[in-house]
């Protein structure tokens, strides 16, 4: 088991003084990490607390879990590695316009750019854009709309 727990569900007033208050009576508290929102100035709303022994951290799930912190019903649990140590972190991108660059992701690669209009791509199943219906409406006498019923009731005179 780790010795790491993660405190999620935490309101914007909490900061590292509250947590190491409350979360220091379960143990010795080797690490503390609340991540924050560089914009707002505030933390994410979630808080990751390193315990000396995996029975501190034990003791701080079995006591907080589903406890109050600041009128805030809080999930306390085990925590995943830090990003940074997780296996398979920090590989290629899978898509967006990032992975172009290794010729991979939603556009391709630089090389495979093919022209619009070109017969290799496949065609839209959509229906044709305003411009274009004038190509589709010009054998049809008329708009593409018109029921060919309604031209055979009107009189030419």
């Amino acid at each position: 088991m780790p010795k790491r727990v993660s405190v999620e569900k935490l309101t914007r007033n909490v900061n590292e003084g509250h947590m190491r208050d409350i979360f220091s009576t379960y143990g010795t508290i080797t690490n503390l990490l609340i991540p924050m929102n560089q914009k707002l100035r505030t933390n994410r709303g979630v808080c990751y607390i390193s315990y000396e022994t995996e029975d501190e951290a034990d003791n701080a799930i079995a006591h907080m879990n589903d406890g109050y912190i600041d009128g805030a019903q809080v999930i306390v649990k085990h925590a995943m590695p830090p990003p940074s140590q997780r296996r398979g972190f920090g590989g290629p991108p899978r898509g967006g316009f990032r992975a172009a660059r290794n010729g991979g992701g939603r556009w391709g690669a630089r090389d495979s750019y093919v022209p619009p209009g070109s017969s290799s791509r496949r065609r839209s199943r959509s229906p044709p854009s305003y411009r274009d219906r004038e190509r589709y409406d010009s054998g049809r006498n008329g708009s593409r709309y018109r029921s060919p019923s309604n031209e055979r009731r009107r009189s030419r005179y």
